[in-house]
């Protein structure tokens, strides 16, 4: 495998990377393993993602850290797949976020209880950029896109601080129960470190817009 590791990350897994970074350093014998971000609140903005991603990349590239791993969804843009082969960097085959933190069994057993918008601990954080602001959703909108949910569920790996008052503001918000699902970081653990390790190119087929 080759030494050098660098990864550009949506910064909506800052929280849970900075707590598996030092492991996953160690394991791959590089301690200075780069990590970089790109702002979680573009993904709003298909265009804007975009722009972003490829910023981010030439900005690590002229540093001589230029990606090897894109940790995003394959489904959270629909030029995904051609991004990371574009710059040679291994994808997760997972399609969003939530797929990469949560457990595939433990998410059938809660889809089974209804319809659920599921969030993480970094969303929840974030909710004011990213739904007042990056999609200029009032009391309104949020209530209307809400509205089909059952619950909205907070993925907590305690990476992030989880407290009442910005869960009511959430609810307060969308009208629409929000609850806390407790996780551990396993799956995303070895999600990452499949990533890190992984450095072939997407296949042919995952290539093509979705």
């Amino acid at each position: 495998m080759d030494s050098t590791i660098s990864i550009l990350a949506c910064g909506i897994f800052r929280p849970e990377l900075e707590r598996i970074l030092p492991q996953l350093a160690e394991e791959s014998g590089d301690p200075d393993l780069t990590l970089r971000f790109v702002e979680a609140a573009l993904h709003v903005d298909d265009k804007r993602l975009k722009g972003g991603i490829e910023a981010e990349a030439e900005a690590m590239a002229q540093n001589e850290c230029a990606p090897t791993a894109l940790l995003y969804g394959r489904m959270c843009h629909p030029e995904m797949c051609q991004l990371a082969a574009k710059m040679d960097a291994s994808l997760p085959k997972e399609a969003n976020c939530i797929e990469l933190l949560l457990d595939p069994r433990r998410k059938k057993e809660l889809d089974e209880s209804g319809e659920i918008f599921y969030m993480t601990g970094g969303w929840l954080a974030s909710w004011q950029e990213i739904f007042r602001q990056g999609n200029r959703w009032d009391e309104v909108d949020a209530r209307i896109n809400f509205g089909r949910y059952d619950r909205i569920l907070v993925l907590d790996a305690g990476c992030v601080e989880i407290d009442e008052e910005t869960l009511f503001a959430f609810f307060d918000y969308t009208q629409t129960p929000v609850e806390v699902e407790p996780i551990d970081l396993t799956y995303f653990k070895d999600a990452v470190r499949n990533l890190i390790r992984a450095r072939s190119l997407p296949e042919e087929s995952d290539r093509k817009p979705r």
